[in-house]
């Protein structure tokens, strides 16, 4: 059976806290701190579920949940924010960017989609106060 959402306790409190400490050193020495949403094989997965519309939706619930609160949090603190969902799930079918196949973890193939995704978002920040 297909398992439909990460089974994580939610922690978001501690995660701020933790990202509060992290930005604020960082800030303080001059960097713009980025974080970078990658998603999990299930998500990526959710525009190709069929016959299961209830993990499917639950799936999806808690991607846009965990995007959104892990991107108002970093927003909030002063940093800036990537989702890579799409543009990884669209690249896995143009070129072999995983380890094996039904894997997450990329490849060299894979590190240079990631790190082109970054680079256009880093092309963009307003650096030069950094």
């Amino acid at each position: 059976l297909f398992r439909s959402v990460p089974n994580a306790k939610e922690r978001w409190q501690d995660l701020r806290i933790a990202l509060s400490d992290i930005f604020n050193d960082a800030i303080s020495h001059g960097a713009k701190p980025l974080v970078v949403y990658y998603p999990l094989t299930p998500i990526l997965s959710i525009p190709f579920i069929e016959g299961q519309e209830e993990a499917k939706a639950k799936l999806k619930d808690y991607y846009y949940t965990t995007v959104s609160r892990l991107e108002s949090s970093v927003r909030s603190l002063g940093g800036e924010f990537i989702d890579a969902t799409p543009k990884i799930r669209n690249a896995q079918f143009k070129e072999n960017i995983m380890v094996s196949p039904g894997e997450y973890h990329l490849n060299q193939n894979g590190v240079k989609v990631l790190y082109s995704i970054i680079r256009k978002r880093l092309d963009k920040m307003d650096l030069k106060n950094y």
